[in-house]
């Protein structure tokens, strides 16, 4: 590890990482250069103390720190307490006028071409990244992280409209993958509570017009309200809706709390 400067002006990081190797490794790296160099470091693992809830510290973290130093893994990535911290991270950073705190995504053993999820790369498409492929890349990131800090360029890793940002660009913009995101979530229901797919012959006495007019989404079709009103009629039926944003959900659950109404249930 090299010898950085010690800083003139302490920050405060909040490290977001999956508690296994090689990302559990490479948080502890950044967490002792970032605590030997005078600056504050957060790493969940080695600084929540027996009995401290878990989301309320991070959130209270979230809001404290300067920089939020997100180590983005495959398993990461998919992991809905990572979306989360990204999307308050971001939330913070949209009200601060100071545009706090600064994420710092760093992309571990994941290349660029890898998809993320609708929502975290919505979060994250326009802000700066770096790639870590092994433990030769370590010195050269904190090198450029400490730089940002000693020069005061924190905007160089914000949002940039263009992506141009010169030769010495630090974090620069992921290109446009050939890959679409992927889906947050699945457009499944639990096995044994409802299929997917309906025959003709069951929608019959099962759709109201009225009811279920044709849909603007193009995921969701009548076999879907006809599945859902069944198990809205079984005993002990569960409808259980996943999908991406966008997808509907919203627009088909009203139907649905709307047809369980109209036959008799009682709804919340």
């Amino acid at each position: 590890m090299p010898t950085l400067p010690a800083a003139s002006k302490s920050a405060r990081f909040l490290i977001s990482y999956r508690s296994q190797d090689p990302d559990l490794s490479l948080a502890r790296d950044f967490y002792e250069a970032i605590k030997a160099t005078g600056h504050e470091a957060f790493m969940a693992g080695e600084s929540i103390r027996l009995g401290e809830k878990w989301p309320q510290r991070i959130d209270e973290e979230l809001k404290l720190c300067d920089y939020f130093l997100l180590l983005l893994s495959e398993r990461s990535a998919t992991s809905e307490m990572v979306t989360e911290e990204v999307r308050q991270a971001k939330q913070l950073q949209d009200g601060s006028d100071q545009h706090k705190p600064v994420i710092l995504p760093i992309r571990v053993n994941f290349p660029w071409s890898a998809p993320l999820n609708y929502d975290l790369r919505g979060y994250l498409q326009q802000v700066q990244q770096r790639e870590w492929k092994s433990a030769a890349d370590t010195p050269r990131i904190l090198h450029e992280i400490f730089s940002l800090l000693t020069d005061g360029e924190s905007r160089r890793v914000e949002k940039s409209e263009s992506g141009e940002l010169g030769d010495e660009q630090l974090f620069p913009l992921i290109a446009s993958s050939a890959h679409p995101p992927l889906p947050v979530a699945e457009p499944v229901l639990p096995d044994g509570h409802g299929n997917l797919a309906a025959n003709s012959s069951d929608l019959n006495g099962l759709l109201d017009p009225e009811l279920s007019p044709e849909l603007e989404f193009p995921f969701f079709d009548q076999a879907f309200y006809a599945d859902c009103y069944k198990e809205v009629n079984r005993p002990g039926g569960l409808i259980r809706l996943r999908a991406p944003l966008q997808w509907g959900k919203t627009y088909l659950m009203s139907q649905i709390l709307d047809y369980g109404t109209q036959q008799g249930y009682l709804s919340k």
